[in-house]
């Protein structure tokens, strides 16, 4: 496994910081987050390189940044283990997790169907295609 450059490191970084807050990041706020000690010029640097490549959005002149829907796909793409079944233990406790998180979710009883891709509904939701 190849150690993650520090490019991957902030865009990594600033999704999580931003999954927990849904808030806009900024250079001095994902640098408090972050223990490798990158400053926060530097990080702007990176920000700017991940703009560009589009990863990152800023949704206005002083507003720190948001990841992208693309980023946010590929994150997900990456974390996700699609090559075993999901075995759910309690349907509850998805049903607490979908009100907690405000999602929309269907679950269907099946061997023969496998996680394809993942999807945005509103730009808010996450849905699984089968």
């Amino acid at each position: 496994m190849k150690k993650p450059s520090k490019q991957e490191l902030i865009l990594e970084s600033i999704i999580q910081a931003y999954l927990e807050s849904k808030m806009p990041i900024g250079s001095s706020e994902l640098q408090m987050k972050m223990t490798l000690g990158i400053s926060p010029s530097t990080i702007r640097i990176y920000f700017k390189k991940l703009s560009d490549e589009g990863a990152l959005e800023q949704l206005h002149v002083s507003s720190g940044r948001v990841p992208t829907l693309n980023a946010l796909m590929g994150y997900w793409q990456d974390k996700l283990d699609t090559s075993h079944p999901v075995q759910i233990k309690s349907i509850d406790a998805i049903k607490r997790s979908i009100h907690h998180h405000h999602l929309f979710c269907i679950v269907e009883k099946s061997t023969d169907l496998f996680f394809k891709e993942l999807l945005c509904v509103q730009e808010r939701f996450f849905n699984f295609g089968f």
